[in-house]
């Protein structure tokens, strides 16, 4: 039980940092995205990760971000917290994480 708060604690802090430091991912100047993606005028400073998809009740700042964001029925991969840094996928190429621990999906 405490090991699982920990870790869910640890998990916490790192989404703050991260969310301080990847505010440059979504900002372009331009509306020209990847394959999966679309423009957003106004997206979420969160968007959902591989990393973060399966967590429930993780909470977000209410802060509009201009920005390429994955299509729907899309995922972005990565371990970016707070956007990821890969492609978009279909969610169920996602692997189920839990913050103490990682499998694949069967």
């Amino acid at each position: 039980m405490f090991l699982r708060f920990s870790c869910l604690l640890l998990l916490a802090v790192i989404l703050m940092i991260d969310a301080q430091h990847h505010h440059h991912h979504h900002h372009h100047h331009h509306k020209k995205c990847h394959k999966h993606e679309e423009w957003k005028e106004c997206g979420t400073k969160c968007p959902k990760t591989c990393l973060t998809y399966h967590l429930k009740g993780l909470s977000c700042v209410t802060q509009c971000v201009q920005g390429c964001f994955c299509k729907r029925g899309f995922i972005r991969r990565g371990f970016g917290l707070s956007g990821g840094n890969g492609p978009c996928v279909p969610r169920h190429e996602c692997h189920k994480w839990d913050p103490c621990v990682y499998y694949s999906p069967k």
